[in-house]
């Protein structure tokens, strides 16, 4: 178990970094209004494999999360949803995902 950003999450000790880089990762793309495949994608091209997505847990706001968060993530999902054409069950899984 390793404790990373106040948050305690099941991670082999040379994950750590990799588990990092990718909550950053994740992060990031909130920030610049990408999707959250953008950052497995990016994470994928620099490690040569997916991260697991329970990596993605509580990783764009942190738990516990401020209280707009999941309004504000739902609506940052929609938009790119309607910009790549991807479904409900796109957003709902990466709403899952952060929540």
């Amino acid at each position: 178990m390793v404790k990373i950003l106040n948050l305690k999450h099941r991670v082999r000790p040379e994950d750590a970094e990799r588990f990092s880089q990718y909550r950053g990762l994740l992060q990031r793309a909130y920030h610049l209004q990408r999707a959250p495949t953008w950052a497995a994608m990016t994470f994928k091209e620099q490690y040569g494999h997916y991260p697991p997505m329970a990596w993605g847990r509580h990783a764009v706001f942190g738990k516990p999360p401020p209280d707009n968060a999941k309004h504000d993530y739902s609506r940052h999902l929609s938009a790119i949803a309607n910009r790549l054409n991807k479904d409900d069950q796109w957003i709902e899984r990466y709403l899952s995902m952060e929540f």
